[in-house]
């Protein structure tokens, strides 16, 4: 998978270097003015990444400064590294970096090195990672920029690769028809931590004013094999599915109970149309072992700037 999310975490270190703290605790610190511009070209650097302004963010850069990816790719000289930001920005816009410093030393008064943790939000599709970086910086005319810089990537524990082919339900999708068994669904999907699994709240209005809402988490069940999700309504039921990949569409086998004791069953239908709709229906349906009406096919739609969710039945 390329990398090109991370390509402005680790490298762009010196952003990390939070000051306060340290000119409180030493304010005779010797080194409190170059830390402080060390901050203030941060904060610049920034505010140029999330204007996506490559030019900008180059010029952090000496001139032939060194950027070591953790995806091994190598990039030399300012003009590259514009022209790779450049890129990036075209593919990933309305990005923010959220850096932890994690230490900074002055080897000599015009050369400082930094360690620390880096992010881009929102989260990129992919397995759960972190990225640590290492940034030689350099004062160059009363400036500190970077003249090399090392990222690397180091993956957390996950069900992530198990889960992701449904990485496309993550985010937020609305549906106002004119089905008569639902009147209008509003459902919102993300991440957990690490991506072990995925996370649903969802309000489904029905006929006669009634509204359903509840959570569902999705994750990997490790007895039996299989993607499966359980359901918590907020009128007292549960349900556990059994999700399974029919030629791209998504047949959740449900069994549940309502809060009185009454057993459920449903097989739901989740059928992707294109990047902003997918279809939902829900057959097969019983109560306590008597037929229920089916749900018919309604077309769920993505929120403009959203990514898909999915949407769940009762059942």
């Amino acid at each position: 998978m390329t990398r090109l999310a991370y390509l402005s975490t680790a490298q762009f270190i010196f952003l990390l270097v939070a000051v306060g703290p340290l000119l409180a605790a030493e304010k005779k610190d010797p080194r409190a003015d170059d830390k402080k511009a060390i901050q203030e070209a941060g904060q610049l650097y920034l505010k140029a990444f999330a204007e996506g302004d490559a030019k900008k963010v180059a010029e952090h850069f000496t001139k032939n400064g060194d950027f070591f990816s953790a995806a091994g790719r190598h990039i030399k000289g300012r003009k590259a590294i514009e022209k790779e930001f450049a890129n990036h920005f075209a593919i990933y816009s309305g990005q923010k970096l959220k850096p932890k410093r994690k230490s900074i030393r002055f080897i000599r008064p015009d050369v400082a090195v930094v360690h620390g943790v880096s992010k881009v939000e929102p989260t990129p599709p992919g397995p759960p990672s972190k990225c640590t970086y290492s940034v030689l910086l350099v004062k160059e005319d009363g400036r500190w920029l970077m003249e090399h810089a090392r990222e690397t990537m180091t993956f957390a524990t996950s069900n992530y690769d198990k889960l992701a082919e449904l990485e496309w339900l993550v985010g937020r999708w609305t549906y106002g028809g004119d089905s008569p068994q639902i009147r209008s669904v509003d459902v919102s999907c993300r991440w957990s931590r690490n991506k072990n699994y995925l996370l649903r709240k969802y309000v489904i209005r029905l006929p006669h004013e009634e509204t359903l809402s509840g959570t569902q988490r999705i994750g990997w069940d490790p007895l039996t094999k299989s993607v499966c999700s359980w359901l918590f309504a907020s009128d007292g039921s549960y349900a556990k599915g059994v999700w399974t990949n029919d030629d791209g569409r998504w047949v959740i086998r449900s069994h549940g109970f309502l809060q009185d004791g009454r057993k459920t069953s449903a097989t739901n239908i989740i059928a992707p149309v294109d990047a902003d709709t997918f279809t939902f229906e829900s057959i097969n349906r019983t109560l306590d072992g008597k037929p229920e009406p089916d749900v018919e096919p309604v077309e769920i739609k993505r929120r403009r700037s959203q990514k898909s969710v999915s949407l769940g039945g009762r059942g």
